[in-house]
């Protein structure tokens, strides 16, 4: 199960993830997502996975070959770099399914800042901070 909303007041588009998604549902919540970021005209968005479970093989293929360069090419026509947070789950199969697509995004040159957290609180924080990339 997943909701994807919008959040005026902080002026962010929440994913929250509940427990395993099957194909389709995965790859609709995530479209939906950039969608309404695109909608909405925000550069934040945070990702609460405290619920979600495994990520299946077909669904971290999908995420890591097509949506994050679908993601790059949306972020590149936002005008500030959009920032994505990610709040960790703590089941070990979501863990581990994780750190292959962390990797790829550590490695890779998206036009959008990462960053993965523990805390609501220190992810929320986080998505408000200034922009400290040296030029």
């Amino acid at each position: 199960m997943y909701l994807v909303n919008y959040e005026s007041s902080i002026h962010t588009v929440i994913l929250k993830l509940d427990g395993i998604l099957f194909p389709e549902e995965y790859k609709t919540a995530w479209l939906s997502a950039l969608d309404l970021m695109n909608t909405k005209h925000t550069n934040r968005f945070l990702i609460d996975a405290r619920k979600h479970k495994a990520i299946s093989l077909e669904n971290q293929c999908w995420f890591k070959k097509e949506f994050l360069e679908i993601a790059h090419r949306k972020a590149q026509q936002i005008p500030d770099l959009p920032k994505v947070a990610r709040i960790n789950s703590p089941n070990i199969d979501n863990i581990e399914a994780m750190k292959s697509i962390n990797r790829q995004i550590e490695e890779s040159n998206y036009s959008f800042e990462y960053l993965t957290f523990d805390q609501y609180q220190d992810a929320l924080e986080w998505l408000f901070e200034e922009n400290t990339v040296a030029v």
